[in-house]
């Protein structure tokens, strides 16, 4: 992530994602569309790369939840917990296409594995929670210097 000027001079910030097998086309750029018609993400203000490269509007002050509570998990917990619920509540239309589940996310990204690998008795609960019907667009990267 990188904080850039254009030739205008506005104030943007660049996101670039690695390249990744778990890589979802044009998944996060849409993701953040829904949230920003929310007022809970910054607007998308330009994307390419299948949405690996993102251009999009500075959030000020841009202080980390991490920083603003001393990176106290406690303190910041209650905040992330409101943060995803009203994410997951924000209001999807035709338009913003499929999303990608969680269930697909665990397997193609790895972390079900190592999680399972751990800890054996976590798979059968997560196996649980991955059955349920996705109808909800989630974070999957949700913690507290993910939050601003």
């Amino acid at each position: 992530v990188y904080r850039a000027r254009l030739r205008t001079g506005d104030a943007v910030v660049l996101k670039v994602e690695p390249v990744t097998s778990a890589w979802t086309a044009g998944a996060a750029d849409r993701a953040l569309v829904v949230w920003a018609r929310a007022g809970l993400a910054p607007r998308v203000l330009a994307a390419r790369d299948d949405g690996r490269t993102l251009l999009l509007e500075p959030v000020t002050p841009g202080t980390e939840l991490g920083d603003v509570t001393a990176g106290s998990v406690g303190a910041s917990f209650p905040v992330i917990a409101d943060v995803a619920r009203r994410l997951r509540h924000a209001d999807r239309t035709a338009a913003d296409g499929p999303f990608p589940t969680i269930a697909a996310h665990a397997e193609s990204d790895g972390w079900r594995r190592a999680l399972t690998r751990r800890c054996p008795a976590a798979g059968a609960e997560l196996d649980a929670l991955l059955a349920l019907p996705a109808t909800d667009l989630i974070h999957n990267d949700l913690y507290q210097d993910n939050v601003l």
